[in-house]
């Protein structure tokens, strides 16, 4: 992880510090910190590089006023992964969520799981009944992912589906 060095003005070390500012200047301004420090996680430094008096603008919010510089450190916010979207299969009397094995995988959970309403195909996708299998799908993946799946939806007409094998056959 690459971290950067900054040096930012009294206002902005102590909301790093304590995510406020009680007395500020009255030119700071939350905003302008938020704006200057954006992508970044920024934490306080080593306060023996502390500069007692500058003239140099805050690497935070950009003031330009004089004064003590406090070193903080700072390093990019991890971006979260992305999430897969799933597609619903539908016919005219019941639906199904299209998931890989992989995707099964990923959230412990195998065929095994699901009732014998859920289909496969040839090339390891499984298609969970909408019912009780996809619901069981999405709640243990909004568990471990912290939000539910993004599911697409596919025309519901008369498909393929239901000529495909059994989940457990």
């Amino acid at each position: 992880m690459n971290t950067i060095d900054l040096m930012a003005c009294v206002d902005c070390g102590f909301f790093v510090a304590y995510g406020e500012v009680e007395q500020p200047d009255p030119t700071w301004r939350a905003a302008n910190f938020e704006r200057g420090t954006a992508g970044l996680v920024v934490v306080n430094g080593d306060s023996d590089r502390d500069h007692e008096f500058s003239w140099s603008p805050c690497d935070c919010c950009g003031s330009r006023l004089g004064g003590t510089r406090m070193h903080c450190v700072a390093w990019e916010k991890p971006t979260p992964p992305a999430l897969p979207t799933f597609t619903m299969f539908c016919d005219p009397g019941h639906a199904w969520l299209r998931v890989t094995g992989a995707d099964l995988a990923a959230l412990g959970l195998s065929p095994a799981d699901f009732s014998r309403y859920s289909y496969r195909d040839s090339r390891g996708n499984y298609y969970l009944e909408e019912d009780c299998d996809a619901s069981k799908f999405v709640a243990t993946f909004e568990a471990r992912h912290g939000a539910v799946p993004t599911i697409a939806d596919k025309s519901c007409r008369p498909n393929y589906i239901r000529s495909m094998p059994r989940i457990h056959d």
